[in-house]
């Protein structure tokens, strides 16, 4: 997914994160918070929480599974763009951002009209990343036509 827009913290888990003592959302969790501190530096003292909100499998990748999480983060957005130093490994020089929620309430629509401007440059990472919130947000999802949909 190179040449699309992937979640913030979109990465895999390793065997350095399964622990014995921890039981598995724990160990999805703790996961989930490493990869978004590997890819915007954010440490665990600006993580006030994570929650899983799905799971799905990728079957244009074997089966593979994948969880979607979200953090809340402590700082707020002025605050973050002072903390948030992307890996320079990790990060592409064309990002782009979409505000979904405003505080109080989820935005569906934003995403709505972004995907149906350019529905090819988002991966199918952020595409159930974004399904999975609108589940946890109780909203719902604009259907489009199937060529539209991530690859």
């Amino acid at each position: 997914s190179s040449d699309k827009l992937l979640p913030s913290g979109s990465g895999s888990m390793d065997f350095a994160d399964l622990q014995e003592s921890q039981d598995f959302r724990e160990i999805i969790i703790q996961a989930a918070e490493r990869e978004l501190h590997e890819e915007t530096n954010i440490d665990a003292n600006n993580i006030q929480k994570t929650e899983i909100l799905g799971f799905y499998r990728d079957l244009n990748r074997g089966g593979k599974p994948e969880f979607c999480c979200l953090t809340y983060l402590k700082p707020n957005k002025l605050e973050l763009r002072e903390i948030i130093t992307p890996s320079q490994s990790e990060q592409r020089d064309d990002f782009k951002t979409i505000k979904i929620f405003d505080g109080k309430e989820f935005l569906s629509s934003a995403w709505d009209n972004s995907l149906q401007d350019s529905p090819k440059e988002y991966s199918l990472a952020l595409y159930m990343n974004y399904f999975m919130l609108c589940k946890y947000f109780h909203s719902t999802i604009s259907l489009y036509q199937e060529e539209n949909y991530p690859q």
